[in-house]
């Protein structure tokens, strides 16, 4: 793999890392019913905690609960996500920018020109870093022809050709 698409991979790995970091700080704002947001962070919180808030109601407790669990396991996603696209795997970079893509959805519904122009620009991102796997033409962009074939031991003998 050559250094430009280790670094678009790195990139993309530090937007998915980030999306996660700032999900996990928008589930104490939501909790806290703060109004504030990170941009970058996942909306999913503030799906769930609307969703609660329209059709459950109940205690503020119960609301802590679902919406941060919510939170938690949104950025657990994120956070697999990217380990496994610092690692080189395409789907790992189309599963991110699909779940992001559906979360620009969603902040196109209450539009904000900073929140989706985070979103847009993170996006282009992890598009860029797709298309530099795609170009590899390998789903895991790490794979080198040794690994795909099976390394051998220094010390085993020459292979003798068949006549």
């Amino acid at each position: 793999m050559d250094e430009a698409t280790r670094a678009k991979l790195a990139g993309s790995a530090g937007w998915l890392v980030g999306i996660a970091a700032c999900t996990i700080i928008n589930i104490v704002f939501v909790i806290t019913n703060n109004d504030t947001r990170l941009v970058l962070g996942a909306f999913a919180v503030d799906v769930a905690a609307y969703i609660y808030n329209k059709y459950a109601g109940g205690s503020s407790e119960l609301k802590m609960i679902v919406t941060g669990l919510m939170g938690i396991i949104v950025a657990g996603v994120y956070f697999g996500l990217s380990k496994q696209a610092a690692k080189g795997q395409l789907w790992a970079l189309i599963v991110g920018f699909v779940l992001y893509g559906f979360d620009m959805l969603v902040c196109l519904l209450a539009p904000s020109w900073l929140t989706i122009g985070i979103h847009a620009w993170a996006l282009y991102s992890l598009f860029g870093s797709i298309m530099a796997c795609a170009r590899m033409g390998k789903n895991d962009a790490t794979k080198t022809p040794e690994a795909t074939q099976g390394s051998k031991d220094d010390n085993s003998p020459p292979e003798q050709p068949t006549i």
